[in-house]
């Protein structure tokens, strides 16, 4: 008897936690997520996107600031606005201490490119930004290759988000006060001189007067885009125009003109890792439109590698566009989840009605 009450209460015991569970699975929501983040029409974003960028025809042609900066909302300079950098130190650094100026392609370099600096020689740097940069908005990733000549390695720095939106989850910053902060940074820049005291007042005063104290964050599209709950709709709506967002990876559209094969993508090229996923989004859709505009890529003719690479993405967009217009019929989630809502519940009542019919047997 004393093994069948063990095993009735280890059945009600789960139950009700599975009913605990499902109950509360729309709500798996931090009440702190939900107070940061807010959702916008993703769609709607796209047409101010689009908008706000017109056309661009010359796409993938810059190859020297493709790789360096393929995302939008890197610019930090606001923050001293709020009190986000107060806990931070910050010290002045001069280009003249590298030895071919700063490096853009290293994440400790590329922050001095995103604070405020005097024409392009003295600027600012945090260690302990930098850190949170690393962890928040950048892959790093060691590579270990060899050749004939013998073994190398490497170490790659690929950005995934945008700075800013790593310093908003980190430091809290909700969109109202970041509005704000864009207001005061072009009414009064002169409310963070305390805050950039490494600069003399001549170099503060052109600072004010190149405009690189201000922000326009609040003016475009990019204050809603940086606040969206899914961060790989953030990538898709930072990235630039020549780069296009595949599993959460930021690319760029100059690679299309070679199938070389690549470790990270296991030993595939980039298009054939490409047509494995969910490439018809509206970033990949708008890439592909600029890149059949730009004349970049002529030199290689109309057999190129680019414009094969250019049509096989084209056409597995086709495909998953019809595959969603005619999806398969697989039910709706939402009876499934009342019928198992409703068999626990079921199975909780029986086990009650159980227990209480055995109670009443046993007092007899």
């Amino acid at each position: 008897m004393k093994t069948t009450k063990k095993t009735v209460k280890r059945l009600t015991a789960l139950v009700a936690l599975t009913l605990i569970a499902l109950l509360l699975l729309p709500f798996g929501v931090s009440a702190k997520e939900n107070d940061l983040w807010v959702d916008m029409d993703y769609e709607k974003l796209w047409d101010r996107k689009n908008e706000a960028e017109g056309e661009i025809r010359t796409t993938g042609l810059v190859d020297s600031v493709i790789p360096n900066c393929p995302i939008l909302g890197n610019n930090m300079t606001v923050l001293f606005y709020t009190d986000a950098f107060d806990s931070l130190t910050f010290e002045r650094r001069e280009a003249e201490y590298y030895e071919n100026g700063p490096s853009w392609e290293l994440p400790a370099d590329r922050q001095l490119q995103y604070l405020p600096s005097v024409e392009d020689v003295y600027y600012i740097y945090s260690e302990e930004l930098n850190q949170i940069l690393n962890e928040r908005c950048i892959y790093i990733t060691d590579y270990e290759y060899e050749d004939q000549w013998g073994s190398y390695s490497s170490t790659v720095y690929d950005q995934h988000l945008p700075y800013m939106r790593g310093c908003i989850e980190e430091f809290g910053i909700t969109k109202e006060e970041l509005r704000a902060a864009c207001e005061l940074s072009r009414q009064n820049p002169d409310t963070i001189r305390e805050k950039l005291s490494m600069y003399t007042d001549e170099e503060f005063e052109a600072l004010k007067e190149q405009g690189a104290l201000s922000c326009n964050y609040d003016q475009s599209y990019l204050i809603d885009a940086l606040y969206l709950p899914d961060e790989n709709k953030v990538r898709e709506l930072c990235v630039l125009p020549y780069g296009m967002v595949v599993d959460g990876k930021i690319q760029q559209m100059w690679r299309l003109q070679y199938n070389d094969q690549y470790e990270e993508y296991a030993g595939k090229s980039l298009v054939e890792w490409m047509l494995g996923h969910k490439i018809n989004t509206p970033g990949i859709k708008r890439m592909l439109k600029n890149a059949n505009e730009t004349t970049g890529f002529d030199w290689q003719g109309e057999d190129s590698e680019f414009k094969k690479n250019i049509a096989a993405l084209e056409a597995r967009v086709a495909e998953l566009d019809a595959m969603e217009e005619n999806p398969p019929q697989t039910g709706d989630n939402t009876a499934l989840y009342l019928l198992v809502s409703g068999l626990c519940l079921g199975i909780g009542i029986v086990t009650l009605r159980f227990l209480k019919k055995k109670k009443e047997y046993e007092q007899r």
